[in-house]
């Protein structure tokens, strides 16, 4: 989070905490409120630097980041999965906005992240003619194969997230 002066747009600080906190608490955390001298002098000092309270507002900004059992969840029921012939095998398709958003289809959309499975026999443990229903059927939290798919998806779209905030 940041205290902000309002008046220049100016980052006067910035907090790293693992609860919100009131607009004095975070100056305390920083600086101080002060009584000025004279009536109408800035009243609050941050880094030997004086602001008006009136002017110093909260921003808070909430880090983009997905959970795997969001990605879980819109894997299994968005029908992420299909015969990817230019990939060579079933591929997972996961959508996102650039805001975090997970989106059922690539419409709307700014970034796809995919995840290819090539050797049907090592994920299914067995060799067989593996139709698409199967994936499906193997798309379950008790699943450590599925759920490695969820984790890989989720890590790559969270570093792409990640890298738009810097």
């Amino acid at each position: 989070m940041k205290i902000i002066n309002t008046v220049t747009n100016e980052t006067v600080a910035e907090i790293t905490a693992n609860h919100s906190m009131t607009l004095d608490e975070a100056i305390n955390l920083v600086g101080e409120i002060i009584t000025p001298e004279n009536p109408g002098d800035a009243d609050v000092l941050i880094d030997e630097k004086l602001y008006f309270y009136d002017d110093l507002a909260m921003e808070w900004h909430q880090e983009k980041k997905l959970m795997s059992d969001e990605v879980f969840g819109a894997l299994c029921e968005n029908c992420s999965a299909e015969y990817d012939e230019a990939a060579g095998g079933v591929t997972y398709y996961l959508h996102i906005t650039d805001d975090g958003e997970i989106m059922p289809t690539s419409a709307g959309a700014d970034k796809t992240f995919t995840y290819t499975i090539k050797d049907e026999a090592e994920y299914f443990g067995a060799p067989g003619n593996y139709d698409i229903g199967d994936y499906y059927g193997k798309e379950s939290a008790e699943d450590a194969d599925f759920m490695n798919i969820v984790d890989r998806l989720t890590d790559a779209a969270n570093q792409y997230l990640q890298a738009l905030d810097v």
